[in-house]
């Protein structure tokens, strides 16, 4: 998408509520993280902020 010219990248999903994280913090950097860093280095190659939901 990053090549067709997309304005931005949002990342939609809940990590944390009011009670603390809903994943194991050693889980999330295994599963979740690397995928995180991959779309916001996306973002940054191509100059496209990147938003996360709140």
């Amino acid at each position: 998408m990053a090549e067709v010219g997309v304005d931005a990248l949002w990342v939609t999903d809940n990590y944390a509520g009011e009670n603390g994280p809903f994943m194991n913090p050693i889980m999330f950097r295994e599963y979740e993280l690397p995928y995180l860093k991959a779309i916001v280095n996306i973002g940054k190659r191509y100059g496209i902020p990147v938003s996360e939901a709140f």
